[in-house]
């Protein structure tokens, strides 16, 4: 997989975790198409940067601890805007 195609599995992972809309593991994979390991190995990813996940069995799907969102980007600081502003001068 490559970046951006990686970028689009982890929001789509976040929404159905945000939605309490993943099933268990089985289901999960078979809905992104891939192995219940690679599953694993996603959410293991996930917890390692922060994300506050958790299997509920009650619901049946994974959940987050408390609200939250999954953001993967590039914030630009403000000394690098200045930067890029007086470059394009």
């Amino acid at each position: 997989m490559g970046l951006i195609n990686d970028k689009d599995q982890y929001e789509r992972l976040d929404m159905l975790i945000r939605l309490r809309a993943t099933g268990p593991p089985d289901d999960l994979a078979k809905t992104f198409n891939t192995s219940k390991s690679t599953i694993s190995r996603m959410i293991k990813e996930m917890q390692s940067i922060g994300c506050p996940i958790y299997f509920c069995r009650y619901c049946n799907s994974y959940r987050y601890e408390h609200k939250g969102k999954l953001i993967i980007g590039f914030i630009a600081t403000c000394n690098d805007e200045e930067r890029f502003e007086n470059k394009n001068r």
